[in-house]
């Protein structure tokens, strides 16, 4: 699994009743935000935006680690930090794993969404 489910099981620990509401919107805010932050990361590269490809990661990496998607989270740390010390070397891979990552995530969140 792309998706670690203990820290799910720690929101619905804290949320109680609500957690699958609070967890539906969260997987609402991921999916409509995670293919733009890429697209952003791919045209920042292009662009040579050091500030923007790191922003970029920096919030890829936070909705990575919102749903445990540790794998994804590292990949866009690796995108922040690099952009973060002007050091990019091969960027351009990096983001397409981070992407393959993400439709991943995605396809495990999409079901989980399905059952809340």
């Amino acid at each position: 699994m792309a998706i670690n489910s203990s820290v799910l099981d720690e929101y619905k620990e804290v949320m109680g009743d609500d957690w699958g509401e609070f967890v539906a919107d969260l997987i609402d805010t991921f999916l409509s935000n995670g293919p733009r932050l890429i697209t952003d990361m791919r045209q920042a590269y292009s662009d040579n935006d050091l500030e923007v490809l790191e922003r970029s990661a920096h919030s890829l990496k936070s909705n990575g680690k919102t749903f445990g998607a540790t794998q994804l989270a590292d990949v866009a740390f690796e995108l922040e930090q690099m952009a973060g010390m002007g050091e990019l070397q091969d960027p351009e891979d990096k983001i397409n794993f981070a992407d393959s990552l993400f439709q991943i995530v995605k396809s495990e969140l999409e079901e989980l969404r399905g059952t809340l």
